[in-house]
This record gives C-alpha cells, sequence and structure tokens, in this order.
C-alpha cells in the first residue's frame, strides 16, 4: 500500500456514502437523528498487521461503516482520491481488519447508520498494528563473526537481531543459551563479532514499533570461519613491469605453477610451485612487444598446454608447451591495433572442433577473434566490434545456447559487451549493458541461484563492483553496485569462505587492497575482509598453492615488480 492510498484489502470493501447496503444515505444527511459513536478505539492484536475496531453501540443504529486512511481528516477529506480512504461495513461494534502492510498509524472513524441515513462522524482515532515480521533474512559467517541482513519493514522503528550457539534460539531465551546475545538497531544491518570460529550459531530477527514486536522471521545459521581470509607468504620477483598472470599445472606434478608477463622485458616468466605456497623460478621466456596478459591452454590437444600473450604491440604469441615446465618454439601472429586483454574457446565448433583465441583491441574498439586449425596455426583473424576501449575479455554461454560467447568490459563506454555465437564463427550479433564509467574486469557465474550467467564487472572510476543479472539471452539487468575499494581494478569469483556460495576478490589499484566480498547465493554481496597486498596492485589470479584445499591469491603489483601470494586461511 502506499502513502496515501489503501489497497489489497481481502474483504468487499464499500466507498460509496448513498449505498444502502452500507447502512443508508449520506453522512449526516436527511436530518438523521442517529449520534456519532462514542468509545472507538483501533488497538493492535496480536497478530502482525491486524488492528481490532470497537466502539458503542449507537441507539438505532441497524449498522456502521469504518473508515480507514493512512491520513489524518477522514471526515473533512470525503472528497480524496478513491482508494484514500476506504469503508468497511459492520454489523456490530466491533471489527477486525487484517493484512495492514504499510506499517502505519492508520487513521479510523466510524458512522452508524438505520438504513434510511447516515450518522456523523465519531471523533478520529488511530492505531499502530505490530509490524510485519522482517523478510530476506540472511545471516552469513564471517572470521570470528555473524554479518545478519533483511529487508526493511515498513512501520518500524527499530529491530532486534538475537543470536546463540543452539537453534532453539529465540527472543526470550537468548541470555540462558550458550554464546547467546541479542542487539537493537534501526538499520537492517547487524555484526556479532568476537565468535568462536567453527562454531555454528542460529540467528532470529523481529520487527519492532510502538505498540510491540513482529513474530521472527525464521531462525539462520552460519558458522564462523577464518576462510575468506589471507596469510601474506612472500613475494615472487618478475622485473620492472609485471601485468597479467595465470595459474596451471604447467610442469606435469600436481602442483600449481604461475606464469607472469613483464611489459617492459617483453617476458612471459615462469615460476614452478613447490606445493606449499612457494614458488621456485624456472625461466623467462621472450614474447611480442609489450605484453599485458596471458593464458595457458592446450591449443594442439597433445596434452601440455601452451603460454598465449596478448602484446600491446598488436600480436599474439603462442610459446609451444613441452609438458615439463618448458616452453620454445614461439610465434607472433599479427592482428593490429593494440591488444589487451586474452581468452580461449570454440567460437565455430560446428565446423570444426579446434580451439580459437579472441583478444581484445583497445585501439579500434573491437575484438580479433584468431580461428585455431588444431595445430598451433590459425587463419587471418575475423574483428566484431565491441564499446569503446575493450580492456578486458571473457568467454562463456552467457544465452544458454550451447555455444561459447564473448564478454568485454569496456573502459570509457562504462559497459559491457556481449558477442552472441552462431556455432560458425560469426560473433556479429551483440548486446551492451551498461554500468559505470572506466570499467576494468568482470567475472562469469550464477551468482543469484537462477541457473542463469550474471556478470559482475569493476569500475574504478566509482571504485565498486556491479552485480548485473543475466537474462539469459545475453542481456543483463541494472547492474548492483558494492564498494570495492579505491579504483577497483580486478574481479575473481570463488568460494572463498567454503560455503558453497561464490564470493568475490576484489584489487583495487588506488590503495593496494585486496577486498573479498561474500556472496549469499542470490546476487547480494557483503564486504567482509581487506588485505594490503601493495601500492598500485593491479590483478588477481586464484588457484590452492599450498594443497590445503582453499583458495589462494596471487597479486600483481606492477610497483614493486612481483607477484604477491596470500594464502587463504583455514
Amino acid at each position: 500500500m502506499g502513502a496515501r492510498a489503501l489497497i489489497g484489502w481481502a474483504a468487499t470493501l464499500c466507498v460509496a456514502a448513498t449505498t444502502v447496503g452500507c447502512g443508508g444515505g449520506g453522512a449526516g444527511g436527511g436530518g438523521t437523528s442517529l449520534a456519532a459513536p462514542a468509545g472507538v478505539v483501533a488497538a493492535p492484536t496480536a497478530v502482525s498487521g491486524e488492528l481490532l475496531v470497537s466502539w458503542g453501540e449507537v441507539p438505532g443504529a441497524t449498522g456502521y461503516r469504518v473508515h480507514v486512511s493512512l491520513v489524518p481528516g477522514i471526515a473533512t477529506n470525503l472528497d480524496a482520491p478513491p482508494g484514500e480512504i476506504l469503508v468497511r461495513n459492520a454489523p456490530t461494534t466491533s471489527l477486525r481488519f487484517t493484512a495492514l502492510l504499510d506499517g502505519g498509524p492508520y487513521y479510523v472513524a466510524v458512522t452508524a447508520g438505520d438504513g434510511v441515513s447516515v450518522g456523523p462522524f465519531s471523533a478520529e482515532t488511530s492505531g499502530l498494528p505490530l509490524p510485519m515480521p522482517p523478510s530476506s533474512f540472511v545471516v552469513v559467517a564471517g572470521a570470528g563473526e555473524l554479518i545478519t541482513s533483511w529487508a526493511p519493514v515498513p512501520g518500524a522503528s527499530a529491530y532486534e537481531v538475537t543470536i546463540a550457539a543452539d537453534p532453539a534460539v529465540t527472543h526470550a531465551n537468548f541470555a540462558s543459551l550458550p554464546e547467546g546475545q541479542q542487539a537493537v538497531t534501526g538499520t537492517t544491518l547487524q555484526r556479532f563479532p568476537g565468535l568462536v570460529n567453527g562454531t555454528t550459531y542460529w540467528g532470529v530477527v523481529r520487527a519492532t514499533n510502538a505498540s510491540g514486536a513482529s513474530a521472527d522471521a525464521g531462525s539462520r545459521s552460519a558458522t564462523p570461519t577464518a576462510r575468506g581470509t589471507f596469510l601474506a607468504a612472500g613475494q615472487i620477483p618478475v622485473g620492472d613491469s609485471p601485468q597479467g598472470s595465470v595459474t596451471a599445472l604447467l610442469d606435469g606434478d600436481a602442483f600449481l605453477d604461475i606464469a607472469i608477463v613483464d611489459m617492459d622485458a617483453s617476458t612471459v616468466s615462469v615460476f614452478l610451485g613447490r606445493g606449499d605456497g612457494s614458488f621456485s623460478f624456472g625461466a623467462a621466456y621472450p614474447t611480442g612487444t609489450g605484453p599485458e596478459s596471458v593464458i595457458a591452454v592446450d591449443l594442439d590437444a597433445d596434452g601440455g598446454l601452451e603460454l598465449v600473450t596478448a602484446n600491446s604491440s598488436g600480436s599474439v604469441s603462442v610459446l609451444d608447451g613441452d609438458g615439463a615446465g618448458g616452453f620454445l618454439d614461439r610465434v607472433d601472429w599479427p592482428v593490429g591495433g593494440s591488444l589487451a586483454s586474452l581468452a580461449a574457446g570454440h567460437f565455430n565448433p560446428l565446423g570444426d572442433g579446434a580451439l580459437d583465441l579472441v583478444a581484445s583491441d583497445v585501439a579500434n574498439a573491437r575484438v580479433a577473434v584468431l580461428f585455431g586449425l588444431g595445430d598451433l596455426t590459425f587463419v587471418p583473424p575475423a574483428t566484431f566490434a565491441t564499446g569503446t576501449q575493450p580492456v578486458f575479455v571473457h568467454v562463456a554461454d552467457v544465452n544458454g545456447d550451447g555455444l561459447d560467447d564473448v564478454l568485454t568490459a569496456n573502459a570509457p563506454a562504462g559497459s559491457v559487451t556481449a558477442l552472441l555465437s552462431d556455432g560458425f564463427g560469426d560473433l556479429s550479433t551483440r548486446a551492451d549493458s551498461p554500468v559505470g564509467l572506466d570499467c576494468s574486469s568482470l567475472d562469469v557465474g550464477d551468482f543469484d541461484g537462477d541457473t542463469v550467467l550474471d556478470v559482475v564487472v569493476t569500475s574504478a572510476f566509482a571504485s565498486n563492483v556491479s552485480f548485473l543479472h543475466g537474462n539469459g539471452d545475453g542481456t543483463f539487468l541494472p547492474f548492483t553496485p558494492v564498494a570495492a575499494g579505491a579504483l577497483a581494478g580486478s574481479v575473481v569469483a570463488g568460494d572463498f569462505n567454503g560455503d558453497g556460495q561464490s564470493d568475490l576478490v576484489v584489487v583495487a589499484k588506488g590503495d593496494g587492497s585486496v577486498r573479498v566480498l561474500l556472496g549469499d547465493g542470490l546476487g547480494n554481496f557483503q564486504a567482509f575482509s581487506d588485505f594490503l597486498a601493495s601500492p598500485g596492485a593491479t590483478m588477481a589470479t586464484v588457484g590452492d598453492f599450498n594443497g590445503d584445499g582453499i583458495l589462494d591469491v596471487a597479486v600483481t603489483t606492477p610497483a614493486t615488480g612481483g607477484v604477491t601470494i596470500l594464502l587463504g586461511s583455514e
């Protein structure tokens, strides 16, 4: 119901003052001798959203009309717009109103009728029903804390949030239960710090106003954990200007390795994982001029991974892997423009089964697709227009047709471009979704549980990361931004706290921070923890570097010439 109009009543309402079935003619008309009802009371019941209206009996009356409004002055406002004042018939001297969802207060006046005429209005009174229980109650586990949140309740003046390490917790018994505590807040978010990691807590919330408290919203539980926090494990020295990196099994053992490009040196350096979070230097290999990003992919289906770099000089370098951590026989494939980002996918699977490459060309507002022949060679590139300055490219099936599509984050355009594949190599079907100025990175996943892929994208100008709900056709609903640090530059999705939901790691170039945003599986993200990697940190890649089953993060920091390793806490 709106601020002035009452809608959605379950019972039939009478709004025409001259309807005989409502008790007679117009209020106060016809020289009636009926008195105004006295002693009108509008009292809340024990049920949320209910008022019980009662009044004294009027001699000679055969029925009554109860007038209800969210606006005072009923008797002087009979020409109000339809729906602002609603009238309900009562054969007796009391009437219960249910499902009053606007919170109130509700103003009430009563008239008596005898089937011919209607008497004057009673004195106006007001009543305030108990608020409705909060909806969308969420309990998220943090490191030694719970973060509780819920949707606002109309008419609520405060909320009581109660937790305990017992599933039977209520607002009445919490003090007698293990770890029981309660907080009263005027906002829709409450944090409970100082909790025991590994202990499961249950929480309940209710809304309150001057009439009392609603029922509980229903309990939710979560287990605080240090998961989602990180410990610095040192830095890998790379060179003067490390840029993109990739984690993969490059040398045939079970430990993740890292390859990092150095833009100034025009090299890609390979560091072999020891399985404990540390790395040993393998070798540095020449690339085309000015490499900005790197991927590891098996282009010739021989079981060994190749390293492929996108070079700002306008070429793609392919380094053939030997499966033992070595990379030889580099070939540069000219594309043109200035390349910033790179991904792999099958863009003509109905024509062949070979893996293809796609690179974003920031200078010409396009992507270039190199169609692979399955033997480390490619046909001349095909190009497809995107938004202005596509600084990041990603491959995913965003329209659910089983074909790889291309997404780009476009910097000054402030948009995400989706290029939809037809299965034969044509990516010209395009959809653009607005986000915000200076988009810098994106990732894809089903973040709201509807089985349709969504997008998260960073906006460096706004220092946030935005959630875009996927429509399943390559378009996305308006974004929901979450603060993510100064000049947010890189976002990677993963389950960082082990609750089965996708979370986000965002690297913010402005302050060198790494921020973890916990997802609730409904498309909402809550800031959880911040870590200082190094000033000027730009990109992140994730993987389990020490074999403990917990995601770790590698953060590229050009200002210090290396990559910072952050190991996930248990």
